[in-house]
């Protein structure tokens, strides 16, 4: 019999609303990509850079052994930067039992020593729900556990158990879709043909490149040159009022490439 992998992630990560006094005003850049909560034991993909926790890279591998859920390149660990390691390491984040009683705030480095093996509202989580109980109720809850509905993780919506593994994979795949519009031009010829939705992510992904360059060489590079050649013609061989209108001239024409690609 195939052994199947469910695309299931444990309520454990560390929300931001666990992040007390973010004085760093920690980015999406230190949140993980997959389960949305702040990066614990960070990796990063060597191609395009994107960072995960170690335990939803591991997952994922599992699923799809290949490539980086990012691009179709194998993924590759990368080395993480230690400026990340520094300012995740500056953070104070409340304990997961906080809502059984526990008051301790911790570093990031000292927080799983804490929850594991130190904190006095000792809990487990249930094999069925993926919740955090106390040790000592986890038998009488995993006894009567039946959820009828389980809250995705990334879309907060409430999903009936025997789809969640397919809901998380189509949910991650929209979430990706979507980063990819968003960095996706939307003024300029380039960005039509992914207007169509046509070809798959990973197609339209490795196309960005090609868009934006497609853009550059169209409408930036032939105007940039215009301008260098013009400048020295007129530098050298107009009059003060000569000059003077085409700077004029110049100004009101990227004036209006600027209006046209923030607009």
């Amino acid at each position: 019999m195939a052994e199947t992998h469910e695309f299931h992630f444990d309520d454990d990560g560390i929300n931001s609303e666990r992040i007390v006094n973010d004085e760093y005003q920690v980015t999406n850049e230190f949140f993980c990509t997959i389960c949305q909560s702040l990066l614990w034991k960070p990796k990063s993909c060597a191609s395009c850079q994107h960072l995960f926790c170690d335990k939803c890279i591991q997952k994922w591998k599992r699923i799809n052994s290949t490539s980086c859920p990012f691009c179709c390149t194998q993924y590759e660990e990368k080395r993480v930067s230690p400026y990340i390691h520094s300012l995740l390491g500056r953070l104070s984040i409340r304990c997961r039992n906080s809502s059984f009683g526990c008051t301790e705030i911790l570093s990031y480095n000292s927080l799983e020593q804490h929850e594991t093996n130190e904190c006095q509202y000792p809990t487990k989580q249930c094999h069925i729900c993926g919740k955090y109980r106390l040790i000592d109720a986890i038998d009488q809850h995993q006894s009567s556990c039946n959820p009828a509905l389980i809250e995705c993780r990334t879309c907060k919506h409430l999903v009936d158990p025997e789809s969640l593994s397919q809901h998380m994979s189509e949910c991650f795949q929209a979430g990706l879709d979507d980063f990819i519009d968003r960095m996706t031009p939307i003024n300029t010829p380039a960005a039509l043909p992914l207007q169509g939705n046509n070809g798959n992510t990973f197609d339209r992904l490795i196309n960005l490149p090609h868009q934006w360059l497609s853009s550059c060489t169209n409408y930036i590079f032939p105007s940039v040159l215009w301008f260098c050649n013009y400048f020295t013609i007129f530098y050298f061989f107009g009059n003060i009022n000569t000059k003077l209108s085409f700077y004029f001239y110049v100004s009101i024409i990227y004036l209006y490439y600027f209006v046209y690609w923030i607009i």
